[in-house]
């Protein structure tokens, strides 16, 4: 049974009262921390960001409220209430619309392979997913894909002092009881 403790949220300014909200112990949280795979949440936070065209970022948190791993997509110029957003701690983001996600002939071609593509780029518009797709198969391009994220998401680390952080900042409006 999962230990719970209550936090004390602040909402905007004087006018709004804060609000009392359960979640798991801050034991339990750094338990579930420790156990979980950075190359893993890189790889599905940038698999989620390569399919966003609009202008934002994907971030993979960790829901203190209840111990899961969740993704979520928040435009540019949006925000959330501190109510809807206090129990996330924030493992990943990756900014979308911006070409940040763009795999290059660096990612997906060997040598002798860029040669042949800039050649055919030189005589028509081909995209470099759409000529690997078309000479060698979907499947092949989706393998090739997938090896360029597994080789970014390797040498991707959580930011343990932001963590940190952001645990401290949490548990420091731990309520008391009396």
């Amino acid at each position: 049974m999962s230990k719970k403790v209550t936090v004390l949220i602040n909402g905007y300014g004087s006018n709004e009262e804060p609000s009392e909200f359960e979640i798991l112990s801050r034991p339990e949280i750094e338990a579930l921390l420790n156990n979980l795979s950075s190359s893993d949440i890189y790889g599905e936070a940038f698999r989620q960001a390569r399919c966003l065209q609009a202008f934002g970022s994907v971030t993979i948190y960790l829901d203190v409220r209840n111990g899961d791993l969740v993704s979520n997509w928040l435009g540019s110029k949006d925000f959330n209430h501190p109510f809807d957003s206090f129990y996330e701690i924030n493992l990943c983001t990756i900014k979308t619309g911006c070409g940040e996600t763009e795999l290059n002939e660096d990612h997906l071609l060997g040598d002798s392979e860029r040669k042949e593509y800039r050649q055919v780029r030189r005589v028509s518009y081909i995209s470099l997913e759409g000529w690997i797709a078309s000479k060698y198969g979907a499947e092949e391009l989706q393998d090739r894909i997938e090896l360029a994220i597994d080789s970014f998401a390797t040498n991707f680390k959580l930011d343990n002092l932001k963590i940190e952080e952001q645990l401290n900042n949490l548990y420091a409006s731990e309520v008391i009881p009396t």
